[in-house]
């Protein structure tokens, strides 16, 4: 709430960035709860949108790992550094999938 205030003192060039910047730091359930923001609204600064496809990647990525591990499934570090390096959701999406079923981490990636 203080954050919101003190954004309402800057200039309007700086409102829409300071803004983006203020909802971006808050969890998923906290931005839903204060901004209610609209279905499909689009942040308007580049910096939090490339800051927020990074969180989301990160999270899959810790996904598949989470998966794999629950599994039982040795990670190796190659392998740790090549899933956390992946930024394609869809990829991503795919060896989340395939975490809960393949027999060996390295069939994750075929």
């Amino acid at each position: 709430m203080a954050a919101t205030e003190g954004v309402r003192a800057v200039p309007e060039e700086r409102l829409v960035l300071y803004s983006d910047l203020i909802v971006a730091a808050l969890s998923e359930a906290a931005r839903k709860a204060f901004l209610m923001l609209p279905q499909g609204y689009e942040y308007q600064s580049q910096i939090v949108r490339e800051s927020i496809q990074q969180g989301i990647t990160q999270g899959r990525a810790t996904d598949v790992l989470e998966v794999l591990d629950a599994r039982g499934l040795v990670v190796s570090d190659a392998d740790r550094e090549r899933i956390l390096g992946c930024t394609d959701l869809e990829l991503l999406a795919r060896w989340i999938r395939r975490a809960a079923t393949v027999a060996a981490t390295d069939l994750l990636f075929e």
